[in-house]
């Protein structure tokens, strides 16, 4: 009641008085629920180390969700380096019980080949019964296995389905998602209108990959009028919340001179930052750069090294290309 101010005026303080009295009492819930004000900061200071222990109290004890917030600890890495075999432990106990974000999360180890040997098929089992829990990021997820072909054949008519459904019910990646699939055409029939105002949606919520996308739009004028003091406005803002798409996305306009002065050197800075972060399209740029000797000393050796690497890349050409992501 005190915690979510139910019948009565909120107080955290209070609320976690009566949390620690029910678990020194030996209450499992309460016990869970402390845990949980101590990782939030929530009536104290956070305090991830003693909402651990506390987790830890409340899982042996049988709490369920104790079982999958320790294991988001453990997955996360908060207050500690990550441990994927003990998250999917606890996972794995967690789901048994019919906890459905602990059944997402599970796919997601084997999705991503982390505490586990990667198995896409098993990822999207788990998804699939997650999504019948009302998981939407796992609705999210299988949209995105159809459509990238990954562990399932490709179509990405069901891909669209799933994104459409997740997006209904609030994802904002299912969002950005269908909006990207409306502006290719992709499973739907191109709709430029349709993919702007849903990037724009995305864009407003924070996902910055959308921001990137916007800013492509606008760039090249696909369904908006081309502005490219827009573009750049875009590009920024998600380059400030560390987008590498948005680096990649900057530096291409200062090498060419796109909408901004011509700078070279500032271009690879920025094609270096989407590069050491791992964006395909920046490591490429670079190795024509030290090819040709363009703002960089002209080194063959090196720009084959970064072309190695670009091919190396899970990202090189399995995954989907929307056009308009970087």
């Amino acid at each position: 009641m005190y915690q979510l101010g139910y019948g009565v005026e909120q107080d955290l303080p209070q609320a976690r008085r009566l949390y620690e009295k029910a678990h020194l009492n030996g209450d499992a819930s309460a016990t869970c629920n402390l845990g949980l004000m101590y990782e939030q900061g929530h009536g104290t200071e956070p305090d991830v180390r003693r909402a651990r222990q506390l987790f830890e109290q409340a899982e042996k004890a049988g709490s369920v969700r104790a079982s999958y917030n320790l294991g988001l600890i453990y997955y996360l890495g908060r207050g500690m380096k990550p441990d994927f075999v003990r998250a999917k432990e606890l996972f794995e106990s967690a789901h048994a019980a019919g906890c459905f974000p602990a059944t997402y999360y599970l796919g997601k180890l084997y999705d991503q080949g982390k505490g586990v040997k990667e198995d896409v098929a098993a990822a999207h089992k788990l998804y699939v019964w997650a999504s019948a829990g009302g998981i939407v990021s796992a609705t999210n997820r299988l949209g995105e296995l159809y459509a990238e072909g990954r562990g399932v054949e490709q179509d990405l008519a069901q891909a669209f389905i799933f994104f459409a459904e997740a997006h209904i019910a609030g994802d904002i990646l299912a969002t950005r998602n269908l909006g990207l699939m409306y502006a290719e055409g992709q499973g739907v029939e191109r709709n430029l209108d349709k993919a702007r105002e849903l990037l724009g949606h995305a864009h407003s919520n924070g996902d910055t990959a959308a921001t990137c996308s916007l800013a492509v739009m606008y760039e090249q004028g696909h369904g908006v009028r081309k502005n490219l003091s827009k573009a750049k406005e875009l590009f920024e803002a998600a380059h400030q919340a560390e987008d590498p798409a948005a680096a990649h996305g900057l530096g291409m306009m200062y090498l060419e001179g796109h909408g901004v002065r011509q700078d070279v050197v500032r271009a690879k800075q920025l094609l270096e930052q989407a590069h050491d972060a791992g964006n395909v399209g920046a490591t490429s740029t670079l190795a024509l750069m030290h090819a040709e000797g363009r703002g960089v000393t002209k080194d063959p050796r090196k720009a084959r090294k970064l072309i190695e690497s670009a091919q190396a890349s899970p990202h090189s050409g399995a995954s989907r290309n929307l056009g308009l992501t970087l």
